[in-house]
């Protein structure tokens, strides 16, 4: 029970600072600098760590503890940039890892649908979101265009990222509406 209960405490206590680099991310991948000036977060351990299931299991934690409903949105939406992130970071340094890179890219999305619409949510409760809908609107084109970029990089996950590129146009879409 100890050893729960420091394992734990370690991992709190291990929760990394988010930094957002000068650079938009998609260096990493060689691709060409974007005029998107959205700088997308640091994602710390990779998916093909061994410790990344803690990884993941904090990150859970830390969402289950957040009462307010916008800063869920705020964290679901910095979720989705660093898997975003980590896929671009694993396919710079191994293209064979290419399906993992996607696959945690795709997942990130996820996190981006929750982030929409947690923020639609908020606005139809009468809740002034004009900031967080402005941040997502920013991410979701910046999301648009790695992806694109990641479609002409890795051409064997061309299938899954046109996939991911449908629904993030259906978020981009939302974000408009909600926009005005």
């Amino acid at each position: 029970m100890r050893l729960f209960f420091s394992v734990i405490l370690l991992l709190f206590l291990s929760v990394p600072v988010v930094v957002f680099a000068q650079d938009s991310g998609t260096q990493a991948a060689g691709l060409v600098p974007s005029p998107i000036n959205y700088p997308l977060a640091y994602p710390g351990i990779l998916p093909d760590n061994p410790l990344y299931p803690l990884k993941m299991l904090r990150d859970r934690i830390v969402f289950f503890l957040i009462n307010d409903p916008f800063k869920k949105a705020e964290f679901n939406l910095l979720q989705a940039d660093k898997r975003l992130g980590a896929g671009l970071f694993l396919i710079d340094r191994d293209k064979n890892k290419a399906s993992l890179a996607v696959d945690t890219i795709s997942k990130g999305e996820n996190y981006f649908h929750d982030a929409v619409a947690g923020a639609i949510i908020m606005q139809q409760q009468g809740r002034n979101v004009t900031s967080l809908v402005q941040d997502l609107d920013k991410a979701v084109n910046k999301h648009i265009e790695v992806v694109t970029n990641l479609r002409r990089t890795v051409p064997t996950q061309a299938g899954k990222l046109q996939q991911i590129l449908e629904r993030l146009k259906t978020y981009q879409q939302s974000i408009k509406k909600a926009k005005g």
